[in-house]
């Protein structure tokens, strides 16, 4: 059957969730709540609770839009402020940077968009 999972909790290694289990695993605005150093490390976790030809979708704040965003002043200071130093806040990727941790991975990226700050990629495990 079906096994898809969120996550969006400190959970990075998913231990509730056996290797090859999901069919399906949502990475929401998680991601950043991780340190650099230790990003493609729970990327390899998160990998192996994959299937073969199943989905990760990651989405998250991409710093270049971050960027441009307070270069241009289409954000408030309070904004800014809730995004770089809000609750948990410890990395900011951008949309390539992500796509290359992936490919590293030896996942498929099958799509990637970028929709005002955030970065969505969906990828797939062959």
């Amino acid at each position: 059957g079906e096994n898809k999972a969120y996550i969006n909790s400190m959970d990075v290694e998913m231990k509730s969730v056996e290797t090859n289990q999901c069919t399906e695993l949502f990475i929401d605005n998680f991601i950043e709540l991780i340190p650099v150093d230790n990003i493609m490390q729970a990327l390899t976790i998160w990998k192996t609770k994959l299937r073969h030809g199943a989905t990760l979708i990651v989405t998250g704040t991409d710093i270049t839009q971050l960027a441009k965003a307070i270069l241009t002043k289409t954000l408030k200071l309070p904004q800014i402020n809730q995004i770089l130093f809000g609750p948990g806040f410890r990395s900011c990727l951008n949309l390539d940077d992500v796509v290359v941790l992936l490919e590293h991975l030896e996942l498929k990226v099958v799509t990637k968009r970028l929709t005002d700050l955030k970065y969505t990629i969906i990828a797939e495990r062959p």
